[in-house]
């Protein structure tokens, strides 16, 4: 009689994708082709009854003294693994309304001691966004520029090397700034022009206030390619860009380069971290829960 390794349930069932960032968090099933739930990286929690949690559009706009924001994930970096638990909590009950015990789950930041004991995953994946990303459009070797909520990052990738580079820049509105703000083609003239003083853009933050917009729609933009007009001592993003491929010693001088930009740019690594767990390829590469309670959090990266 032969028997029957009940380690290996989780992979009867689809595996779950999970991309979290400093702005927001994508998740959804395997083999889908977009992320189901996209919210806010973001909760607030009761000044009365801190058990009271309110998570993306659900969080109050008004009587927001009463209302405690938590940011679990900011720069790029976990800072509250309290609030993180909770985040999580509701994406994996509510948004995607699964039981994490019978699921393997791809994850783009290393929460292994998380997922594992708190949630009880019977395996995960760590795989980094820029590879996954890169991956997506066929290609395994490139540069790839993710610009993120709070932080843009330059990564060179050959093969399985990557690199990369951090520069933060913070944004509030981001609907607004995707729709609206825009590069100049020539910052000193758009500067100094009448018709870029006049305001270009009004309309209403969700608290109701009003926010009239004229010059500061590519002059926010401009911060990204030079950072020095705001006082910050860092480089652009073209600068991070070049040097990146400048360290690449493996990488011809007269390779062609191309500037792909799918419409799935806003979610690539969570497009291609869907396709991977569907290979019976990857099935091997799982890091069950058993290997992480003999050999600890290392064995997640090795």
């Amino acid at each position: 009689m032969s028997t029957v390794d009940i380690s290996e349930d989780f992979k009867q069932n689809v595996a779950l994708i999970l991309d979290p960032g400093s702005g927001s968090i994508k998740a959804r099933f395997s083999g889908d082709e977009k992320p189901h739930s996209v919210i806010r990286s973001v909760l607030g929690l009761s000044k009365k009854d801190q058990t009271e949690c309110y998570f993306d559009s659900n969080i109050p706009c008004k009587n927001s003294d009463d209302i405690i924001l938590k940011k679990p994930i900011t720069g790029g970096m976990i800072r509250d693994w309290d609030s993180l638990e909770r985040l999580w909590s509701h994406v994996l009950y509510e948004e995607l309304k699964v039981c994490p015990e019978e699921h393997g789950i791809l994850m783009t930041d290393p929460t292994s001691e998380l997922l594992f004991e708190t949630f009880g995953a019977p395996a995960m994946y760590v795989c980094f966004q820029p590879v996954l990303s890169i991956y997506s459009y066929g290609v395994v070797t490139g540069l790839v520029v993710d610009s993120g909520a709070e932080c843009i990052s330059a990564t060179r990738l050959l093969a399985d090397v990557g690199h990369g580079a951090l520069l933060q820049q913070r944004s509030s509105v981001c609907d607004m700034k995707r729709q609206c703000f825009y590069v100049s083609q020539d910052f000193e003239v758009d500067l100094m022009s009448e018709d870029r003083v006049t305001p270009l853009f009004d309309d209403r933050l969700p608290d109701g206030s009003a926010i009239t917009l004229g010059n500061e729609l590519f002059r926010g933009p401009e911060i990204l390619f030079r950072p020095s007009i705001t006082g910050l001592l860092v480089p652009g993003v073209y600068i991070l860009a070049k040097s990146s491929l400048e360290k690449c010693w493996l990488l011809p001088r007269d390779s062609k380069t191309g500037l792909p930009s799918g419409p799935h740019r806003g979610f690539a690594s969570w497009v291609w971290g869907s396709i991977v767990t569907c290979l019976s390829s990857f099935q091997p590469m799982w890091v069950k829960r058993q290997d992480y309670e003999e050999e600890g959090s290392s064995v997640i990266f090795d």
